[in-house]
């Protein structure tokens, strides 16, 4: 059985971290303005649109 002190030591180390997690706020996230939309879509490449296309590539050396 435990003594009337160690009872009481974890009784007060408990109260103790309820005390602790009551004095934490939670952390506000603001978004910001949202951004407008993209008149034309971006490329990444300076590419023009026709040079795309498939590539045949032989692994055999």
């Amino acid at each position: 059985m435990l003594d009337a002190f160690i009872i009481e030591r974890i009784r007060q180390d408990r109260e103790r971290e309820r005390q602790r997690e009551s004095a934490r706020q939670p952390l506000r996230i603001e978004r910001g303005p949202p951004r407008p939309p993209e008149a034309e879509p971006r490329r990444d490449r300076d590419e023009p649109a026709e040079k795309r296309g498939s590539t045949v590539i032989d692994f055999q050396l």
